[in-house]
C-alpha cells in the first residue's frame, strides 16, 4: 500500500515573546522548539491518531501540512510529490477541519455556508450546487440545510464543518480535536460517521489530533505520540503496548487482604506497585498489581494470600489501555 502522506525531519522553532522588551531585541529572542525531527508516514485509507500532552506540537503539526506555516527544516510528500515549499499544491489534496463553530456564519443556512466556502476553494461554477447537495447528503443534513446554523445542535454544526472540508474532494482530510466540547452521546454518534462514511465509504486518509484516548482507539488504525516536538512512539494500535515498559496489570479478587502481607508484597522482588481495593461489605475486594512477569510474580502472590487465610477467587490480567501507555510515555524522562 502506497503511502498518502510522508513526513522527514521536520522541524519548526518560534521566538518566544513575553513582553515589549523582547519585541525591541529580536535578535538575541530565546526560541521555543516547537517540532524536531518528526518523522512519520500514513499509507493510504489509513487513520492516524496524533496524541499527547498540551504543547506537545500536534496542532503545529497539522498546520504544516494544511500549508499554514512553513516547516524551517524537512520534508514533505502527498502520494509521491514533494509539497514541503509549495503550499499551494497541499490544497489539491487535502483539507484542514478545525472544530471551531465560530468560523461558520450561524445567521446564514447550511446550503448558503456551503456555497460561500465552495467559492473560497475556487469549486467550478457550474459544479458548486451539485457539490454543495453532495456533501449535504454525506453528512445526513440535506433535510435542513434551508434552515439557519444557529437553528442547529453542537453535534449538526460539526457536521457542517466536515461538509465543508469535503467540498474539495479532498483524498487527506486533518481533523483538529473533532469531538471537542461534544457531549459524550454526540460524540459517540461523530465517531460513527467519521469511521462509517469518511473511512469506509469514501477511502479518505485521515488525521486526527486528540486528547480523547477513547476517542482515539476508536478511530484510529495508527498513533503517533508527540511529546515536546519530538515523537515518542509511532505503531499500529494494537501494537502500542509494547511501548508501555513497566511491567503488567493483574487484579485479583479476594475476600480480605491482611495488611501485613500487603506491606510485605510491596517489597517483594518483581511487583512495582501494589494497590488495594477493601470489600466494604461486598463479598470482594481486590489487589492491583503491578509486576515484571505475571507468570512469576503472581503464583507467590496467591500462596501466600491463601496461607493468610484469604480466598481467591479470580486472577485477571489487565491489557494496558491507551491513555495508560501515552501518559507513561509523556512522564518518562528524556535520553
Amino acid at each position: 500500500m502506497s503511502d498518502a502522506v510522508v513526513l522527514e525531519g521536520i522541524d519548526k522553532r518560534f521566538p518566544r515573546t513575553e513582553g515589549f522588551k523582547d519585541i525591541l531585541t529580536f535578535w538575541r529572542r530565546p526560541y521555543l522548539q516547537a517540532l524536531s525531527g518528526v518523522t512519520l508516514n500514513v499509507p493510504k485509507g489509513r487513520t492516524l491518531g496524533i496524541v499527547g500532552p498540551n504543547g506537545a506540537g500536534k496542532t503545529t503539526l497539522l498546520k504544516i501540512l494544511a500549508g499554514l506555516i512553513l516547516p524551517d527544516s524537512g520534508r514533505i510528500e502527498f502520494a509521491g510529490i514533494d509539497v514541503t515549499n509549495h503550499p499551494e499544491r497541499i490544497r489539491e489534496r487535502l483539507m484542514y477541519v478545525y472544530g471551531e463553530e465560530r468560523s461558520l456564519s450561524w445567521r446564514l443556512t447550511a446550503r448558503q455556508n456551503l456555497k460561500f466556502w465552495a467559492a473560497l476553494f475556487d469549486v467550478p461554477h457550474k459544479q458548486v450546487d451539485s457539490s454543495v447537495e453532495e456533501v449535504l447528503d454525506i453528512v445526513s443534513l440535506t433535510d435542513v440545510a434551508d434552515e439557519r446554523v444557529m437553528k442547529y445542535s453542537t453535534g449538526m454544526r460539526h457536521r457542517v464543518i466536515i461538509a465543508r472540508g469535503l467540498l474539495a474532494n479532498p483524498e487527506i482530510l486533518l481533523l483538529d480535536e473533532p469531538t471537542r466540547s461534544l457531549d459524550p452521546v454526540t460524540a459517540r454518534k461523530l465517531w460513527l460517521f467519521i469511521k462509517d462514511v469518511l473511512v469506509e465509504k469514501l477511502g479518505t486518509t485521515l488525521l486526527i489530533a486528540t486528547h480523547n484516548m477513547e476517542e482515539a482507539a476508536y478511530l484510529c488504525t495508527d498513533v503517533a505520540v508527540l511529546r515536546a516536538g519530538t515523537v515518542k512512539a509511532f505503531a499500529p494500535v494494537n501494537e502500542m503496548a509494547r511501548f508501555f515498559d513497566k511491567g503488567r496489570r493483574c487484579v485479583i479478587s479476594v475476600d480480605r487482604v491482611p495488611e501485613e502481607l500487603v506491606a510485605r508484597l510491596r517489597s517483594a522482588p518483581g511487583i512495582l506497585e501494589v494497590s488495594v481495593i477493601p470489600p466494604n461489605g461486598h463479598a470482594t475486594g481486590s489487589l492491583d498489581m503491578l509486576v515484571n512477569d505475571p507468570d512469576i510474580n503472581i503464583p507467590p502472590v496467591i500462596e501466600q494470600l491463601v496461607a493468610a487465610g484469604s480466598r481467591v477467587s479470580q486472577v485477571v490480567p489487565v491489557q494496558a489501555s491507551l491513555g495508560d501507555i501515552v501518559v507513561r510515555l509523556s512522564e518518562e524522562p528524556f535520553n
